[in-house]
């Protein structure tokens, strides 16, 4: 790999891993804990992807709960990954630039 997508894609991983700890945070000082955990049960795990069934029966909620607890989670994630470009770029256009980069989203 060149040096330069080696340090993209360490700056990414490092403002995911900020993001991500900003979306923990929150969400627990909010109450909504099991809403962290069905993000990480759906995105993080190193095994297996598991199903909706799959993730509301480890955690004993409904498949229309998992599914609402997942919304809110990715909502409340990518508005911390777009927190943390906003406190790393120098304008509003560079972040948009950087969130079409980091999360394929468009303004």
């Amino acid at each position: 790999m060149d040096p330069e997508a080696i340090f993209e894609a360490t700056w990414v991983q490092s403002l995911l891993d900020g993001a991500l700890e900003t979306f923990r945070s929150k969400s627990e000082r909010k109450g909504k804990g099991e809403h962290v955990r069905v993000f990480e049960y759906f995105h993080l795990r190193d095994e297996e992807k598991l199903t909706y069934e799959e993730i509301a029966t480890e955690l004993g909620i409904s498949v229309a709960d998992v599914n609402n607890r997942l919304a809110y989670a990715r909502r409340e994630f990518r508005a911390a990954v777009l927190e943390a470009l906003r406190d790393c770029t120098g304008s509003e256009q560079e972040m948009q630039d950087e969130a079409r980069i980091v999360l394929g989203i468009r303004f």
